[in-house]
């Protein structure tokens, strides 16, 4: 693979230091990428897709980032970016992966009397993929719309040394694809998890 890149970027401090910063842009050109041939399988393979080098793929895009302390005791963090990847015809290449991505994660510890607990959640969000998927001699198009996923926590210092942490992820139990390409399966469901951390 060839090619030559171009990018651009910036970063700044926010709330007298406490909040970072940084966007960046940039713009590709590409030759002899590795694309995949639609439904082809490779000759004698294990059911492997063919990939082909392929001209003139562009990529531009943009991603900006935030994170820190916003305010005392709480930290937050802030992410977004958009691609936008074509061929040489101006057609939309690698489908099965978003080309526009959010993910939102903050924490807060709680004031006062309540200084033992923090408590915290996140988002991620995607745009639609979608993929061809070849079974027998018949081809399928399998789409997965734009999603969002809801992360929540909640954690308890015992004391200097000991802490308790839940975390439930998939917190509203959607149901999607985790990156729908060659096999198709779905995201995990939403679970638990309860941990006690011991600090030495």
């Amino acid at each position: 693979m060839i090619g030559k890149s171009y990018e651009i970027g910036a970063k700044a401090e926010l709330f007298d230091g406490g909040l970072n910063a940084q966007v960046a842009i940039f713009d590709m050109e590409q030759d002899n990428v590795a694309v995949r041939d639609g439904t082809l399988l490779v000759p004698g393979g294990d059911n492997e897709y063919a990939y082909r080098g392929q001209k003139g793929i562009t990529s531009k895009g943009i991603e900006v980032e935030l994170s820190g302390e916003v305010r005392p005791g709480w930290n937050l963090f802030v992410g977004a970016s958009a691609l936008r990847l074509r061929d040489a015809d101006g057609e939309r290449i690698d489908t099965a992966n978003p080309t526009q991505t959010i993910k939102i994660a903050t924490t807060y510890n709680l004031p006062g009397q309540w200084e033992q607990w923090t408590v915290g959640g996140g988002l991620r969000w995607q745009n639609q993929t979608w993929t061809d998927v070849g079974i027998g001699n018949n081809t399928y198009r399998v789409r997965q719309g734009s999603y969002a996923v809801v992360d929540v926590m909640a954690r308890y210092d015992i004391n200097d040394q000991w802490s308790a942490q839940l975390n439930v992820n998939n917190l509203f139990d959607k149901s999607y694809y985790n990156t729908p390409y060659e096999q198709i399966t779905y995201g995990q469901p939403r679970n638990a998890m309860l941990t006690l951390v011991s600090r030495f």
